[in-house]
């Protein structure tokens, strides 16, 4: 397995919940509010970056530095607590997406194409073949329905 990048880079005070062996981090990213943390998690073969909102729009922080629809900036601008911290970490996750390509995945809370990008990925890996000696696990039965209109 090729060494991963650590979502850490070029952030400060990134912090290791306890108990979980360096796999789950706080990464700070102040700006939208006070104290606001991206939450960082170890998968198999990469980091998961949760960014939560510190951007509203995926092209925000692509690595070709792309930018959000007006209508998103100007909202991100109503809403911040602090724009020139915002827009700085907005600037070292674009660096992160950059030189961490394929090492670190970059979500955040309010841009549907990263929740359905991560969907189709989680389909991909569950249609792909299984190399496992457990067994078949069987769909669970249905649960019976019950009406819970009121009845008269």
């Amino acid at each position: 397995m090729r060494k991963m990048a650590n979502p850490g880079l070029g952030f400060s005070a990134v912090r290791a919940i306890l108990g979980t062996r360096d796999e789950v981090l706080l990464v700070p990213l102040p700006g939208h509010t006070r104290g606001h943390c991206g939450v960082a998690v170890r998968r198999a073969n990469d980091w998961l970056l949760h960014c939560g909102d510190a951007y509203f729009h995926h092209a925000e922080v692509e690595p070709q530095f792309g930018a959000a629809p007006k209508g998103v900036r100007f909202f991100e601008s109503l809403v911040d607590v602090d724009g020139a911290q915002r827009r700085a970490n907005q600037a070292r996750l674009q660096e992160l997406a950059r030189a961490a390509a394929g090492d670190v995945k970059l979500i955040c809370s309010h841009d549907l194409s990263d929740f359905f990008g991560m969907k189709s990925a989680q389909r991909e890996a569950q249609s792909a073949p299984q190399h496992s000696a457990r067994e078949p696990v069987s769909a669970p039965r249905p649960v019976p329905q019950r009406d819970l209109r009121a009845r008269r």
